[in-house]
This record gives structure tokens, C-alpha cells and sequence, in this order.
């Protein structure tokens, strides 16, 4: 790699004779600070990132005294269209292609800041009002993605929907959006727009619960959407023509709440966008520590309210077996309630129960745990 000796008290002349030969991109401040909106005749906004050093390959500098300064570009990945850590003093893009987050004046501003997944950085404090957005871009109009976050729910239910994410243009726009339900902290999350009522629609099995991290992530295969929580897949939904958000003119990621929807009280963390599918395997990494001291794959979810008979059924399809009282004692009920399958039915099947018919009817909440099978 070339090296360009270069004190880093030097002049400006030496800099941008450094940046030239280095085929980098040195942005400068105009008079009086770099201003949005003077060409529409708004009200100026200073734009905080203008006047950056931005490194387009790499560069070495050498200072005075013998010391050596690699300067590299940030390592991006390349279907990772956005990241939100919240952390920065700004809600900047970290993912590199610079789809840095707005308020609902398309203006580059603070968030309120919120603790941060096990106490490290910060996350966004969202009091049911504040919105941020930003322009859908051609990169996230692909059939295939998955959009994974943090939530950490400060209230219940309030008789209205409440906008976690949406992609649109429109209020009947859902291309795709995370909602949650009027009456209940039931996920409703949608691939198509509100007039297709029996499409793109899917619903989560459990109930989030309030002051908890819980890991959310929506995977779409273009013709499946599936959805999971704290790295388990809590249900999947056919598609049949879900339209692209490349077809609407105007469209714009929304967080926190959009323009037609009340919003979410919570904290927001760890905010990606996937152009692609992500494996579960994937999604499990993201998701550490979703359930302390438990695999996620030790329990999953047979039923919500089932017979006997069907339990049995629907774990041994899966190639598990229905949980014994050891399993459950040993993390099955924890599984259950941090996943919000508990609150819709407290009683659950488990494998040898005794004192009870069986074959009676009655419904329960079946689980299922790893077998040998």
C-alpha cells in the first residue's frame, strides 16, 4: 500500500494533496455551515454530518515523530441495507449506506436516548408520538428480506393500533409493517395492503410482555412470511401477490408510529434490514441473551389450545415430543412465559400426566420438547 508521509498538524494544502493522491473524498464546509431546505424556502436546517472526512479506500499516514495511521473504510456487509444501533450521539446508519434516520421533518436529529440490551450503548426512547423515517430505497424493495429488532414494551394495550415499523405511502399501505393489537400485546404483522385482508396477514402465537427485551424478527421468502420471536418461529403466513414497496411512489420506512397510526411506548434497539432471507440460525445469534440460561431450542411451541391427542400429534410431526414435568420445571415454563404463551392458557399437557382423562376434551397448551427421535 502507498504511504504518504504526512504531519497531522499540517496545512490544508497537504491534506487535500493527500486526499487526492489517496482517491479519497474530503467534504468541506460551505460558508456559514451547510444548510437543507434554502432551496425550497423552509426553514434552514444545519445538516450535522457535512463537512466529514470520508475515507473511500484506505490511507496511511505517517506523522513526525514515526508513528504510522492506517485510516480504512467501516467493513459493511453487503445485504445489511440498515443498522440502527442507537448508540452515536445521532441515529446514524451504520450499516454504510448511509439511510440515516429523520424526524418528521427529514431533518438529522437526536433521539431521546433509552438504556441499552444488558446495559451496553443506548437505544430510542419512543413515547407513542415521536417518529422517525426514512425514503424506501430501491434496496429494500426486494421480495426477499428479514427486519429484525430489540423492543422493550413500557405499555399495554389502549384500544387503538400501534405502529411498531410500516413501509408506505398510504394508511393502507403494510408493505411490509409490524403492528401491534388494540385490545392485547399481540404482534400483527402484514405483507400486503389493509383491502387484502386474507393476505400477507400473520399473527404471533404469544403475548409481549411489558418491560422485557424481547428479540422480534419478520423474514420474508417472497412467498412465505414468516415470523420470530426470541429466535423461535412463532408462525408463518402464506403470501400470495404481495406488491413491492418499489411500486409506490413516495413510500417511506417509519419507526416508532406513522403518520395514520398511534405508536409504540418503548424502547427500540438493534434496528436491521436484511435484503435477504436470514437463516434461523442466523437469527438465533442475534437474539443472545433472549432467554437466560436456556438454548432456544430446548422448547418450542406444539399448540396454544389443544387436546391431548392433537399435542402429541403436532409435537411428533415436529420430531419432538410432548414435554415431561421434569422439562417443564427445568425450563419449559420459563420458555412459556417469557414467550407470552402462558397468559392465553395457564394449563399446560405434559408427557405421562396422571390423575386427568386424557382423552377427555379438555384443552391445554401443548409444548414440545427436544427428543432423540
Amino acid at each position: 500500500m502507498p504511504r504518504w508521509p504526512f504531519l497531522i498538524t499540517g496545512s490544508l494544502i497537504s491534506l487535500l494533496q493527500v486526499a487526492e493522491a489517496a482517491q479519497l473524498r474530503l467534504k468541506l464546509p460551505e460558508p456559514l455551515g451547510a444548510l437543507q431546505g434554502l432551496e425550497n424556502g423552509t426553514t434552514p436546517t444545519p445538516n450535522p454530518l457535512e463537512g466529514c472526512f470520508e475515507v473511500g479506500k484506505s490511507m496511511c499516514i505517517e506523522g513526525g515523530d514515526g508513528k504510522v495511521f492506517n485510516l480504512r473504510p467501516p467493513a459493511t456487509l453487503l445485504d445489511l441495507e440498515i443498522w440502527y444501533t442507537f448508540d452515536q450521539s445521532l441515529p446514524v446508519d451504520e450499516s454504510g449506506h448511509k439511510n440515516h434516520l429523520q424526524d418528521a421533518k427529514g431533518a438529522l436529529t437526536s433521539v431521546v436516548a433509552g438504556p441499552g440490551i444488558l446495559g451496553r450503548g443506548a437505544s430510542a426512547s419512543f413515547d407513542g408520538r415521536e417518529m422517525r423515517q426514512i425514503p424506501a430505497t430501491e434496496r429494500m424493495a426486494s421480495s426477499s428480506f428479514t427486519v429484525a429488532l430489540w423492543l422493550y414494551l413500557l405499555e399495554d394495550s389502549i384500544g387503538g393500533w400501534r405502529t411498531i415499523f410500516s413501509v408506505g405511502s398510504s394508511p393502507d399501505d403494510l408493505l411490509p409493517a409490524l403492528l401491534l393489537y388494540p385490545d392485547e400485546r399481540r404482534l400483527h404483522a402484514r405483507l400486503s395492503k389493509q383491502v387484502d385482508k386474507n393476505n400477507g396477514v400473520l399473527d404471533s402465537s404469544g403475548i409481549i410482555p411489558l418491560r422485557r427485551w424481547t428479540h422480534i424478527a419478520l423474514v420474508s421468502t417472497g412467498g412465505v412470511l414468516r415470523l420470530y420471536i426470541n429466535g423461535q418461529k412463532d408462525g408463518e403466513a402464506i403470501v400470495g401477490e404481495a406488491r413491492s414497496i418499489a411500486e409506490d411512489q413516495g413510500a417511506f420506512l417509519h419507526l416508532g408510529r406513522d403518520p395514520w397510526r398511534a405508536g409504540v411506548k418503548a424502547y427500540m434497539d438493534d434496528f436491521r434490514w436484511y435484503s435477504r432471507v436470514i437463516q434461523p440460525s442466523e437469527i438465533r445469534a442475534l437474539t443472545f441473551p433472549s432467554l437466560t440460561g436456556i438454548g432456544v431450542d430446548f422448547v418450542h411451541l406444539g399448540c396454544t389450545s389443544c387436546t391431548y391427542p392433537e399435542a402429541v400429534d403436532r409435537c411428533t410431526s415436529s420430531r419432538r415430543s410432548l414435554c415431561s414435568l421434569q422439562d417443564l420445571f427445568a425450563g419449559g415454563f420459563h420458555t412459556a412465559r417469557v414467550m407470552g404463551w402462558l397468559p392465553a392458557v395457564p394449563e399446560v399437557w405434559y408427557y405421562n400426566e396422571r390423575g386427568v382423562d386424557l382423552f377427555a376434551g379438555n384443552k391445554k397448551l401443548g409444548l414440545c420438547c427436544a427428543s432423540t427421535m
